[in-house]
């Protein structure tokens, strides 16, 4: 049987314990034997069993907004979308990625994971 994986739309990490080590885990990476990690981070949706005691996971920033009134900066997409000349940056979004790709004429499916979609885009940058 094969082992549990991350959703491939996850942005960002989730971090999980392993023998008392944090492991960070992006989208379409193995979830290791011992993390328990939440459905919803789950590409089937399922929640992996952990053997033996975890760690609770570290406290996240909290994501409201600033105290002051000061804007928080434009949206992830507008930061990362690229242009024409230059690729989306290594922490984008998939989507931002396979918009890229797709103006640069790089054949891949619709649903391919992000890192797919980056090596896609690598091996057509090394052919020209």
């Amino acid at each position: 049987m094969a082992g549990k994986k991350i959703r491939d739309d996850l942005e960002g990490v989730t971090f999980v314990y392993v023998n008392d080590l944090p492991v960070a885990l992006r989208a379409g990476d193995d979830v290791p034997k011992g993390a328990k990690v939440g459905d919803h981070l789950l590409a089937d949706g399922k929640t992996s069993k952990a053997s033996g005691e975890q760690k609770p996971a570290e406290p996240t920033t909290p994501t409201d907004p600033p105290a002051d009134d000061t804007p928080a900066g434009p949206e992830p997409e507008a930061q990362d979308a690229g242009t024409a000349s230059t690729p989306p940056d290594g922490r984008s979004s998939r989507d931002a990625w396979l918009a890229w790709a797709k103006e640069q004429g790089v054949d891949v499916a619709d649903d391919a994971p992000k890192d797919d979609i980056r090596a896609a885009v690598a091996a057509a940058t090394q052919q020209q």
